[in-house]
């Protein structure tokens, strides 16, 4: 087990630090936690995975950071420094590939989730 930091940020602005537990294995985990409690987050992850995947395929398209995530990672060497040094050209560069990925990215499939409360 290792702890992991990370910032905080709310509306792009970092407003703290969290430092969380990061396991390597879920045994390790159930020895940390209890086996309660990581049945009880991996239950809350799955249902939070399975809300997202209703809300990506009602919006058909990803979250806008998952939609900068992607593009920023098809920025080529090249593109990138044809750009370096200039912000504004930087940004106009990532909104041109969130452009391309919005209007390539097909609709998600609908999926039915029960869900018990």
């Amino acid at each position: 087990m290792i702890t992991e930091t990370k910032e905080v940020k709310s509306k792009s602005v970092v407003v703290g630090t969290a430092s969380f537990e990061k396991f390597d294995s879920v045994a390790e985990a159930v020895d940390a936690k209890g086996e309660a409690t990581v049945l009880d987050l991996i239950n809350t992850q799955n249902k939070t995975n399975a809300l997202n995947a209703i809300r990506a395929s009602v919006t058909g398209k990803p979250s806008k950071k998952a939609l900068m995530k992607k593009a920023l990672s098809t920025i080529t060497p090249a593109e990138f420094a044809e750009v370096a040094g200039d912000e504004a050209a930087l940004e106009n560069l990532i909104n041109k590939k969130v452009q391309e990925l919005e209007s390539a990215e097909p609709v998600a499939e609908v999926v039915q989730v029960d869900e018990e409360e």
